[in-house]
């Protein structure tokens, strides 16, 4: 699947864009919106990970392992919003 979408990309390229992949311009800025993409999901991920470690676990479990998956949010106008939710879909 990984092999097609890759291979029907490049095929598609080259018909709509001429000699795209001789352009360093197009590397330059791909390389670059990569980048910052990567370093955005590494910041997500480690973030993710000292929330489930502080508030993830009750009890006397394993290391690296949840048993908790609902986290109370800290933010209200978000707690309030997620409660008008609760109260909207509970009433159809």
């Amino acid at each position: 699947m990984i092999a097609g979408g890759a291979v029907s990309a490049l095929y598609l390229d080259t018909i709509l864009f001429k000699n795209i992949h001789l352009n360093i311009v197009f590397h330059g800025i791909s390389f670059i919106i990569g980048f910052l993409l990567l370093i955005l999901v590494v910041k997500i991920s480690r973030n993710t990970g000292r929330t489930l470690a502080k508030y993830g676990r009750k009890g006397n479990i394993q290391r690296m392992e949840t048993n908790i998956l609902n986290i109370k949010i800290k933010f209200p106008g978000l707690v309030l919003s997620l409660n008008a939710w609760k109260n909207f879909l509970k009433e159809l």
